[in-house]
């Protein structure tokens, strides 16, 4: 591995292969074809860093013609893959990059990656859950139309029993004016035939 001297007086730079994203604005796209120029381990290269404002990728200590062949692959992958492919271009050049900007950029492309990530994963579990919040409120709306429906039902079962309840008793009372005590009807049977006996002896005397 290459040792660096670094001059707190004057920026560090060096000679590094750029890739230049082209028709592209998303920091994905940076993100992924510095992933892949990583993992080519015959470009004996472990310096790749990114840098979204400019839409470029910085490989040090690596020779331009392979970078330059692993970009030219990673291109036709992308044209080929999927429906009618995925139209991106790269420019590929030499020239001196400063090393510390070239990292704290990086740096800065990896927070932006993690920042739109999380912004997803939250614009997901908001929709998840204004679709589980439309569910619950209408849940509760059936419960409470349930309720209402049932409330009615019991309020007229109330108001039928209290009409039959009356009629019960209506006709207990008509029922009971016709029921006469055994009691009564011997007692008024006696009275008649007392009665009758007094006017038999009244005609008889008469006579």
């Amino acid at each position: 591995m290459r040792t660096i001297k670094l001059d707190n007086d004057k920026p560090v730079s060096e000679r590094a292969v750029v890739v230049k994203i082209l028709q592209s604005k998303a920091v994905g796209d940076v993100i992924k074809i510095k992933n892949h120029i990583r993992h080519q381990n015959h470009l004996n290269s472990s310096r790749v860093y990114c840098d979204f404002e400019a839409m470029e990728v910085h490989v040090f200590g690596a020779d331009y013609k392979a970078v330059r062949q692993v970009v030219d692959g990673f291109k036709r992958g992308l044209s080929t893959a999927g429906h009618g492919g995925y139209r991106i271009n790269y420019d590929t050049v030499e020239r001196d990059i400063n090393i510390e900007e070239s990292i704290r950029k990086d740096e800065r492309t990896k927070m932006k990656a993690y920042i739109e990530k999380k912004n997803v994963k939250q614009s997901e579990l908001e929709g998840k859950w204004s679709g589980d919040r439309k569910s619950y409120e209408s849940k509760i709306e059936d419960l409470r139309t349930t309720g209402r429906i049932q409330k009615k039902k019991n309020k007229d079962l109330k108001g039928r029993n209290e009409e039959l309840t009356m009629e019960r008793d209506g006709v207990q009372e008509e029922l009971d004016s016709y029921h006469v005590p055994v009691y009564s009807i011997v007692w008024k049977r006696f009275k008649e035939l007392v009665g009758n006996i007094g006017r038999y002896k009244g005609k008889k005397g008469g006579r």
